[in-house]
């Protein structure tokens, strides 16, 4: 019987986000530096990345992860392909553990954006849902691992027959709905989009 996750809250990509934005680094106004928090919430990561032992994703992450940069808090979660990471002060610390693992993730991607990549935006997007699927099914595991019983955002993914959030279900069900669901992100309409502007600018 597959479990069914259901927290509190709805995630909108304006509010939450990890798509890839290029450019310029900006620090988005009323962001501001916590050291002492960041300390305690890359332990947390830390800690969880250690027990997710079987999960291939997360020992990437633990053995690229470098913790030098300073973090953001503020009202969102972003994330910039250079720079710091921005993430929303009103979650707790394991749920932003979660996350900041969910965002450090994509950043061991290249961005299906840039120009050298030959491919159509049909293309484009679905590396896209694929890379936030994996990113999504870390992020949840993390959640797991780390007893986050009460987050702020809501996902609605289910727990394959292996006991564990599959990145190919979350990714099918992010693909059969672009426009978003409850508890379903609506990242395919906002990547098409990404992909439209910049085939644009080319």
């Amino acid at each position: 019987m597959a479990a069914v996750l259901v927290a509190t809250g709805i995630l909108a990509v304006g509010a939450t986000r990890s798509l890839w934005r290029q450019g310029r680094v900006t620090c988005p106004a009323g962001t501001w530096l916590d050291p002492a928090r960041q300390t305690r919430i890359a332990g947390q990561l830390r800690a969880g990345l250690g027990r997710l032992t079987g999960r291939a994703d997360a020992q990437q992450l633990a053995r690229a992860w470098r913790d030098g940069d300073a973090w953001r808090f503020g009202r969102r979660s972003e994330l910039q392909e250079a720079g710091p990471l921005f993430l929303d002060a009103a979650l707790d610390d394991g749920e932003t553990a979660a996350r900041a693992g969910h965002l450090l993730f994509h950043r061991l991607m290249a961005p299906p954006w840039l120009p050298t990549h030959d491919a159509s935006c049909d293309q484009r997007v679905r590396q896209a849902l694929a890379a936030e699927a994996r990113a999504l099914a870390l992020e949840l595991e993390l959640r797991r691992t780390l007893d986050v019983t009460r987050p702020r955002v809501n996902y609605t993914f289910t727990i394959d027959s292996d006991g564990a959030f599959s990145a190919t279900t979350i990714q099918s069900m992010l693909e059969r709905h672009p426009d978003g669901a409850p508890g379903v992100p609506a990242l395919g309409q906002a990547y098409a989009e990404r992909c439209r502007r910049e085939a644009a600018k080319r």
